[in-house]
């Protein structure tokens, strides 16, 4: 007879020994609950199921009792006699009975209550009476008190489970999931999609840390009293961008908090958030999970003290951020400090980063990332008509006539702002009191007294600009300064000695660098930029040194005198819009007698004839005058082998090195904690050998200079002393299965390249380079049998080519693994072969040594470490994993769980390459990994990320290993 529910008690019974205390004790699984004498043994306790014998789990003899759930009811009831239907607790049970011996020794009598409906998701609940070695008939008097005891949740509605401690008892809809993070608690269900979440908190009373609540609580919210699972409650309703859901639409997340009046006896409070996208909190699935849930907070209850609830941040009446009497929508403002401030004559607003625009001829437009909405922004110096029946919106306090269109609406302000006219405010793809474009309305602040911002002059009328708001203006004789309030960066303009080298901001300019053309209204500039030194910059409250440009005229004042712009910050600062809009304001008055020049030699530079390459100052410095030519490129005479020592020396460094006076040929000592080792070699080269997998490289080391290693610990990036060129080397998994030929083919389909001139493979590795993006590039990938792949990338001008080349070859023919193989594991095979059908050479596992780290232990964070590595890559965030089985016998590991946000919250799977087959399904939100311990490290040797069947059963056959690794 094949294995039925008998064997369900059966085969787990001979693990478990422990003995309870006397008495009866009640049992609670899954939302159900009965009672057994407390001298039973528990024989399974997992979610699957709970069941219990009498006496020993070594006797193997007389009754047994338990309850489980399934998802194939017939195969669980194959071969048993059915005997019809019974009705418990208004449920519908299916009954059978039979008999069978799963060890061929101890015959099992059996009867199986089976739901005939599903109960949670698709699973049926199953309650399993059986009698071991023995006849069922002789304990019918003791099943019929136990069945006495039998509580099942009432049959008027969904199946509920008790959750939070039986505060709450909630359905748990098909495909959802329940999330308990050791530091919090509350259990979250999160459904396997990407627009939203929803998260059952019961806080503990003991931390009194209702902060918390604020933390979800946006900024004037106010509170709305409603009736929530037939109790009093505190309602919270608002929207913020998109941020960890979305539904390929640009609405953004909806965010709603009940916080029920009534505290548990402890004094501790209970509350429902729903989290995503509009379409998300008005599903079914939703709707279903509210409506079945109840809240049963127990003797001792008392309502809560006004401090428990979340207390935002209110002005004026409360807040409100908008209300509808009649015909009116009052809208008062609400800030977004994340959003670029706007600004246009009186009237500044934000719209959210991701929109795109800027100034067009007649004011300001701009467009949502998904093109769903469409904001314009200008002036009108014709007044609304005044209709009996309009609607009026106030915003700010000022009064707006809307005039409705097939798609949006046009508002346009009743009293004239500024010299201009009136506001008007174009909306299309939604309504003003929609989610796209509500928050943006609350953002407006207008200043009826303000005109159009009035450009200023500065710099003896040499430049006319327009200071945005929050900025700061300092003016000196020969610069003018403007600075974001913030500290992220700045623009300046410079003349004379502000700029001249080499103790102007020119003398700056990194040697070796060339200047790229650019260009603002009426002017033709050469380009700089070069990495800051001195962490001067202010980024979400941490110092950083920034990068800096600097623009030079190619038309200088009277009298040869060159000047420029210059700016620099940190990255938000530099690629924002802000900038953007503050360089387009720029108007520059040039006096009589200005010409062309050339810009970067009147700024004090030295130029190469043929490169235009600044080689030094025009002044002598330090009693070392500046060279007048590009020190000359030795002829190379060959190329050296990977692991063997090159019979000449390599390409001289000094074709890409700075020139005198000369600079240490080892770059400067990397921190202590840096796992790194950087070794001198001949020529002005050094030999990078990465601390975590071995990776090597010969790199010029006066011109190339390490940067801070990341916190994987799986490669190195390096730039250049100019900035101009920069490289990186790395060691990742090939964790999508593609192969050598499908690495290939994602790289040149990924890289953006523009044209490709070189593509090239041999048995383990290939070679593409080409431009992109102004740039030339060279890549160079070793892939192993086992998915082990190292990669090699430089990029630099493209008029540089004859001077990198030789080196980029000496470099790419010494770059491989540690002495030919990589240091964690000697046996990957770089020949090519792919055949991974045989586990010879691979440590047994030791089955009877399977244990599973506790939480907290180094352990367990080392293999949840490694596992991280490759997902957080795939993912391109940082993640935590809900782990849901993990063993190991010291040699080989098993892990598989869920990647998280590190805050608990879900991934944003829309915001992700995998986006569409989480929506479509056929990727499931799983990662698995197969680690082995080589030498002390944990590797990682197969990596299944959102598989959708067991895809670890292949690994059995080829590594050797039983399915004890990985069976829950």
């Amino acid at each position: 007879m094949a294995s039925t529910a008998l064997g369900v008690l059966a085969g787990v019974a001979m693990a478990q020994t422990d003995s309870l205390p006397p008495d009866w004790q009640r049992h609670d699984f899954r939302g159900a609950s009965f009672a057994v004498p407390s001298d039973w043994t528990v024989v399974q306790d997992s979610d699957s199921g709970l069941g219990y014998i009498a006496g020993t789990a070594e006797a193997q003899t007389g009754p047994g009792f338990g309850m489980t759930l399934t998802a194939m009811p017939k195969s669980m009831v194959s071969g048993l006699e059915p005997l019809g239907e019974e009705v418990i607790g208004g449920w519908v049970f299916n009954r059978f009975r039979g008999s069978e011996a799963p060890d061929g020794k101890v015959t099992i009598e059996g009867d199986v209550l089976i739901s005939a409906e599903p109960v949670l998701g698709n699973e049926h609940i199953a309650i399993i009476r059986s009698a071991h070695g023995d006849a069922l008939a002789k304990h019918e008097d003791l099943f019929a008190r136990i069945m006495a005891t039998l509580a099942l949740p009432m049959a008027d509605g969904p199946w509920r489970e008790p959750v939070l401690g039986a505060v709450l008892q909630a359905p748990l809809p098909d495909a959802w999931k329940d999330y308990r993070p050791e530091e919090h608690s509350y259990i979250e269900f999160t459904r396997i999609d990407p627009r939203g979440a929803v998260t059952l908190i019961r806080y503990d009373a003991a931390d009194k840390d209702w902060d918390s609540w604020t933390y979800h609580v946006e900024n004037r919210t106010p509170a709305e009293s409603v009736t929530f699972m037939g109790q009093p409650a505190r309602f919270y309703d608002w929207h913020k961008p998109q941020d960890s859901y979305g539904d390929n639409s640009d609405d953004p997340e909806s965010v709603r908090l009940y916080v029920m009046e009534t505290c548990l006896p402890d004094g501790a409070p209970v509350g429902v958030l729903i989290e995503g996208m509009p379409s998300f909190q008005t599903s079914g699935t939703v709707q279903n999970l509210l409506d079945g849930l109840q809240f049963t907070p127990g003797d001792g209850a008392a309502p809560c003290a006004e401090t428990v609830f979340p207390v935002p941040e209110t002005t004026g009446d409360g807040g409100a951020r908008r209300s509808v009497t009649g015909n009116s929508l009052l809208v008062r403002p609400v800030p977004q400090p994340d959003w670029p401030a706007l600004n246009l004559g009186g009237l500044r607003f934000g719209v959210p980063e991701s929109w795109t625009g800027g100034p067009v001829d007649s004011g300001l437009a701009y467009m949502s990332s998904q093109g769903q909405y469409e904001l314009f922004v200008g002036t009108t110096p014709d007044a609304p008509a005044q209709t009996a029946d309009r609607r009026e919106i106030v915003i700010d306090g000022q009064r707006f006539v809307e005039m409705s269109q097939p798609d949006g609406a046009v508002l346009v302000s009743l009293a004239p702002v500024g010299a201009q006219g009136h506001l008007l405010i174009s909306l299309r793809g939604g309504q003003p009191d929609g989610p796209g474009f509500i928050d943006i309305l609350a953002t407006m602040t207008i200043d009826t007294a303000a005109a159009q911002p009035v450009p200023t002059l500065g710099l003896e009328g040499l430049v006319e600009y327009t200071l945005p708001v929050g900025w700061t203006v300092t003016e000196m004789p020969d610069s003018l300064t403007l600075m974001e309030d913030e500290g992220r960066g700045y623009l300046t303009i410079l003349r004379g000695a502000a700029l001249l080298a080499p103790d102007g901001l020119a003398g700056s300019v990194p040697l070796r660098a060339h200047g790229n053309f650019e260009t603002l209204p009426g002017l033709e500039l050469s380009g700089y930029a070069w990495p800051g030194t001195v962490p001067e910059f202010m980024e979400n409250g941490v110092a950083d040194p920034g990068y800096h440009r600097l623009w030079i005229s190619r038309t200088c004042l009277p009298g040869g005198e060159a000047f420029a712009i210059a700016f620099g910050g940190v990255q938000s600062f530099r690629e924002g819009k802000e900038l953007g809009q503050v360089t387009s304001s720029l108007a520059f008055h040039l006096p009589e007698g200005s010409a062309e020049c050339d810009g970067p030699r009147s700024a004090g530079l030295i130029l190469d004839p043929q490169t235009d390459m600044v080689i030094g100052p025009m002044v002598e410095s330090a009693g070392l005058s500046a060279p007048t030519e590009t020190p000359p490129v030795p002829e190379v005479q060959s190329e050296p082998k990977v692991a063997a020592a090159p019979d000449v020396a390599p390409p001289p460094a000094a074709q890409l090195a700075p020139p005198a006076p000369p600079v240490l040929a080892v770059p400067p000592a990397p921190p202590i904690a840096d796992p790194d080792v950087f070794v001198a070699e001949e020529g002005g080269y050094s030999r990078y050998t990465n601390g975590r997998y071995g990776t090597q490289i010969s790199y010029p080391s006066d011109y190339f200079s390490p940067q801070p290693p990341p916190d994987s610990g799986d490669g190195r990036s390096f730039v250049s002393a100019d900035g101009a060129a920069q490289f990186m080397v790395f060691a990742q998994y090939d964790a999508m299965g593609l192969g050598q030929e499908g690495l290939k083919q994602f790289d040149l389909e990924m890289s953006g390249s523009d044209q490709i001139t070189q593509s090239t493979e041999g048995p383990g590795w290939y070679e593409i380079a080409g431009f992109s993006e102004g740039a030339a590039f060279y890549r160079k990938v070793l892939v192993s049998a086992d998915g082990f792949v190292q990669v090699f990338e430089i990029s630099y001008p493209p008029a540089l080519a004859a001077n990198f080349q030789p080196v980029i070859r000496y470099m790419a023919d010494g770059f491989g693994p540690m002495g030919g193989q990589p240091a964690a594991n000697t046996d990957r095979d770089y020949a090519g072969s792919d055949d991974m059908s045989v586990a010879e050479g691979y440590p047994p596992l030791n089955t009877a040594a399977l244990f599973t780290p506790a939480r907290g232990t180094a352990l367990r964070t080392a293999l949840a470490d490694t596992l991280r590595v490759p997902v957080e890559g795939l993912l391109q965030q940082p993640v935590i994993f809900v782990i849901s089985v993990l063993k190991t016998d010291g040699t080989w590991a098993y892990l598989q769980g869920r990647p998280v946000q590190p805050n608990g919250k879900a991934i944003n799977w829309a915001a992700t390459p995998y986006a569409n087959d989480i929506a479509k399904g056929v990727m499931s939100d799983t990662v698995m990994g197969l680690m082995q311990n080589i030498d002390g490290e944990w590797v990682m040797m197969m990596l299944a990320f959102g598989p959708t069947d067991v895809a670890w059963y292949d690994w059995l056959d080829i590594y050797g290993l039983p399915e004890d690794l990985f069976a829950p």
